[in-house]
């Protein structure tokens, strides 16, 4: 019984080291997750511990703090820097990002190579993604914004990441299409 005990025990310390090593890299790459918050929201330890009847052993221990997510704040200060129209709507495209699992900056790099940031477009359109050879109409910014990702969700990468090199060929004529966009995505930082 001694030997099923300590096999159990030594099996149950590499499962809790394997969930810890996985879990907490996942946490950390999120955006709402840093080291050093500005305004912390939640604090939680992770503390991974295994014991024998002689002996507990910490295999693991960390401390995660999420902060406030300010990818909204940052991008409204990206869009306003470039005069866009679309600035007022930074909130609202988070939130479409959010909702077709894009990357926030994926849609307002897409404006920016396709009418300078919304200030391009055929006017009353709010079309600044050039949605269907530019001739879409759309309501407002935000329509606009969810009508796009949604038909990109679907037309494009119904699964998995939504990146300009998946989509690109697909997406539009030019082959430095996604070349472009990845870059515009690394100015809205």
């Amino acid at each position: 019984m001694a030997e099923f005990n300590s096999a159990v025990m030594l099996n149950l310390k590499i499962r809790m080291s394997a969930m810890a090593l996985i879990s907490v890299p996942v946490l950390v790459a999120s955006p709402t997750i840093a080291k050093v918050p500005e305004e912390p929201k939640t604090t939680s330890q992770i503390e991974v511990t295994s014991s024998t009847e002689n002996s507990p052993n910490v295999v693991f221990k960390d401390t995660i703090t999420a902060k406030k997510d300010d990818r909204a704040k940052i991008l409204a200060k990206f869009l306003k820097g470039r005069n866009s129209p679309m600035a007022k709507n930074a909130t609202a495209l988070v939130k479409i990002a959010d909702k077709y699992s894009l990357d926030y900056r994926f849609l307002p790099a897409i404006a920016g190579l396709e009418s300078q940031y919304g200030l391009m477009v055929p006017k009353g359109s709010y079309n600044p993604y050039g949605w269907n050879n530019g001739s879409a109409q759309f309501k407002n910014w935000a329509d606009a914004s969810d009508k796009v990702a949604s038909g990109i969700r679907s037309r494009y990468a119904p699964k998995g990441e939504v990146t300009p090199y998946r989509i690109g060929s697909s997406y539009a004529a030019s082959p430095t299409w996604a070349v472009r966009v990845a870059s515009y995505m690394s100015q809205i930082n």
